[in-house]
């Protein structure tokens, strides 16, 4: 059957889609290309037999080697092209609206543009606009639900749903529906489609300033030249997972084609761009409980696990 708005491609390569470059075939990838063809999404899903995995941009996600009973989900080049609109200002703040399928570093570069603030320490993190309101990104003290006040998403059970602020359950490195749009079925899912914001107006020069100090600080301590998924675990209340790892042992421990950094202990590299994904979950096996051990710490991870 052919859905109009919908693109389907059968056996998509994780390896191919991730930026660690890992992981096996999923059954298909359902890219949408307007929200009318969303509501198909459900009977799309239903025939194809297997559970809803959001792709975005392939960030921070360690997927399985082998087949995966997986259907991956994205918003589509219609989607992507949809620019930010400033949609009103109030003295020294103003509202954005922008696509979930927007990369990231091109909201943020938008933004600047336009004189806004308050998200510039964002710079450098990768994935698009949807993913980072998914895990409430954040970085040097910054996180993106800070400045969120509206999210529109679809979901399989109700369709097209706005958000408001008083309705956002964010917290760190999450953001979790309110009951009345939770699925209470096991593998539910959502898809965010796009987000309001509300910034400061702030100097472009100063921005730039922000922008530049975040990227140069990911340069010197993240290992940009390697496929990553980012960080692997999250930090514990009132701790670095990073200095846990370094203490454990781990900076620099490797199997097979996989390694944490040695230049930063809690990213997972793929050194040989050929790695497989069971060396990956042995690797993050042993650095859980070596700390656990070593610290009575139980680490939880950052990175999406698939499936």
């Amino acid at each position: 059957m052919r859905y109009p708005g919908l693109k389907i491609t059968a056996a998509p390569s994780l390896a191919e889609l991730t930026s660690i470059r890992l992981g096996g075939e999923a059954i298909a990838r359902v890219l949408a290309e307007d929200e009318a063809s969303l509501d198909a999404l459900p009977e799309v899903l239903a025939g194809l037999g297997g559970k809803a995995a959001i792709l975005g941009q392939g960030s921070n996600i360690l997927a399985h080697d082998g087949p995966l009973p997986l259907v991956l989900l994205e918003l589509g080049e219609a989607f992507r092209k949809r620019e930010p609109r400033l949609l009103e200002e109030t003295g020294n703040t103003a509202r954005v609206t922008a696509s979930a399928a927007l990369p990231l570093p091109l909201f943020l570069n938008t933004l600047f543009r336009l004189g806004l603030g308050g998200l510039s320490g964002l710079s450098g993190i990768p994935g698009r606009l949807g993913g980072a309101i998914a895990m409430n990104a954040g970085s040097f003290g910054q996180e993106i639900g800070d400045r969120l006040r509206r999210v529109r998403l679809f979901t399989p059970e109700l369709g097209i749903r706005i958000l408001e602020e008083e309705d956002l359950d964010l917290g760190y490195r999450r953001f979790t529906l309110p009951p009345s749009l939770r699925c209470p079925e096991p593998g539910g899912w959502f898809l965010i489609l796009g987000a309001e914001f509300l910034l400061p107006r702030q100097a472009p020069e100063s921005i730039k300033a922000e922008m530049q100090s975040s990227l140069r600080r990911k340069a010197e301590t993240q290992p940009l030249n390697l496929p990553s998924a980012g960080c692997v675990f999250k930090n514990p209340p009132g701790q670095k997972a990073g200095k846990l790892l370094e203490e454990a042992g781990f900076r620099g421990r490797s199997r097979g084609g996989l390694a944490f950094s040695s230049v930063h202990a809690n990213f997972l590299v793929n050194t040989s761009g050929r790695g497989r994904a069971d060396d990956a979950f042995a690797l993050i096996l042993e650095a859980r409980e070596a700390v656990l051990a070593r610290n009575g710490v139980l680490m939880e991870t950052e990175v999406e696990i698939w499936p």
